[in-house]
C-alpha cells in the first residue's frame, strides 16, 4: 500500500489519511471547510461538551453542525454516564454515527473537570467512557491520546482502549505536561503501533510533505494529522496531496492573501456576522511569511469587523 491512501473503517471511508486535527478557538465550521477543500482526509470540530449537549446548550450545539461525513464531532467529560447520554443524544438527534474522544487535552481548566488528559492517569475509566459511547450505538469510537500524563504509559492506555472496542487512536506523540514543548517523540507512535491493530494516526511536529511521508514509514502509523501548521498554512493539505502525486507543491504556488480573504468572506457569511474577533488567532497564525508580518500582526490583533480586515489587506502586498 501506498503511503498517501484511504482509510477505511467498517462500512466508512475516508478519503485520505492526512487529517486536520481538533483544536479548540481554531477549528470552527469555515476554517474545517477550508482544510477539507483543501484537501485534507478527515476534519474534527472543536471540543465538545457532554454536558452541554445534554442540557441542551446552545452555545455547545452550534459546534456540532458538520461539514459532510468526513467532518467528525469531538467530545470531552469526565463521567461514562454522561458519555453514554450525549452519544444518545448525537446518534438520535444529528445521526451522528462517528465521535472522537478527547483524552488528551493538557489545559488545566478541562484537567480540573477531570476531562481531557486527566483521564490518561486512569486507562480504566478511559476504557468505561469508550464502551459507554459504543454502547449507546455510535458505529466508529476514535480516542485522542497522549502517550501519558507525566509519564510514558502506553502499555496500560492503548490494551485498554482496545479492550473497550475503541476503532481508531491517535496519538499524539507527547506527554500531556510538556503541551506543546520540546519535540514528538516518534518512538511513542511505533510502540503504539506494536500494541494495537487498530487504525493508528500520528499527530505532533509533522509540518511538511516530507514529515507526512517519513513519519508513515518509520512507525508504521496508518496516517497522520496535522494541528499547528494547519492554522498557518491551511493550504498544507493541498501541499501534500501535490506531493504525492508528484505535482508542484510549493508555498510560492499558492496566492495566501486569497485564501486569507476568501476565509473571512465564508466565516462571515456563515456567521451571519461581521465580528471576527473569534478568528484573530488564526488570521495571525496565516500572516506570519508576510513582509512586515510584526507589524501586520499589531494591527490585526486590534481588528474587529471583516471591514476593517479587509480595508487592512487592501494595503498588503504579498509576493
Amino acid at each position: 500500500m501506498s503511503v498517501f491512501h484511504s482509510i477505511e473503517v467498517h462500512s466508512y471511508r475516508f478519503d485520505n489519511n492526512v487529517w486536520l486535527a481538533p483544536m479548540a478557538g481554531f477549528t470552527n465550521f469555515p476554517f474545517r471547510k477550508m482544510c477539507y477543500d483543501f484537501g485534507a482526509g478527515v476534519t474534527f470540530s472543536e471540543m465538545v461538551s457532554v454536558e452541554g449537549l445534554i442540557r441542551d446548550n446552545k452555545k455547545t450545539l452550534k459546534y456540532i453542525e458538520r461539514v459532510n461525513e468526513n467532518d467528525i464531532i469531538q467530545i470531552f467529560g469526565g463521567n461514562y454516564n454522561s458519555f453514554y447520554k450525549a452519544a444518545k443524544i448525537l446518534l438520535e438527534n444529528f445521526n451522528i454515527k462517528i465521535l472522537d474522544i478527547n483524552f488528551g487535552c493538557p489545559v488545566r481548566k478541562v484537567i480540573k473537570g477531570e476531562a481531557g488528559s486527566f483521564l490518561l492517569k486512569y486507562p480504566d475509566r478511559m476504557s468505561s467512557i469508550v464502551k459507554a459511547v459504543k454502547d449507546a450505538g455510535i458505529e466508529i469510537v476514535s480516542a485522542k491520546i497522549r502517550a501519558g500524563f507525566d509519564k510514558e504509559d502506553l502499555d496500560n492506555i492503548i490494551p485498554a482502549l482496545n479492550k473497550a472496542g475503541v476503532d481508531i487512536i491517535t496519538l499524539h506523540a507527547r506527554l500531556a505536561v510538556q503541551f506543546y514543548s520540546g519535540v514528538a517523540n516518534r518512538f511513542f507512535i511505533q510502540k503504539a503501533r506494536n500494541l494495537t491493530d487498530k487504525i493508528l494516526i500520528a499527530n505532533g511536529d509533522i509540518k511538511t510533505p516530507e514529515d507526512v511521508e517519513n513519519v508513515i514509514l518509520s512507525t508504521g502509523a496508518d496516517g497522520v494529522m496535522l494541528g499547528r501548521i494547519a492554522i498557518e498554512k491551511p493550504f498544507i493539505f493541498l501541499m501534500v496531496n501535490n506531493y504525492f502525486k508528484d505535482v508542484s507543491y510549493k508555498e510560492e504556488n499558492i496566492d495566501v492573501k486569497n485564501v486569507i480573504v476568501n476565509f473571512v468572506k465564508n466565516y462571515c457569511d456563515y456567521y451571519k456576522n461581521e465580528n471576527i474577533i473569534g478568528i484573530r488567532g488564526i488570521l495571525l497564525g496565516m500572516i506570519k511569511k508576510f513582509p512586515y508580518a510584526r507589524e501586520l500582526r499589531d494591527k490585526i490583533a486590534r481588528v474587529k469587523t471583516s471591514y476593517d480586515f479587509f480595508t487592512l489587506m487592501e494595503e498588503v502586498c504579498y509576493d
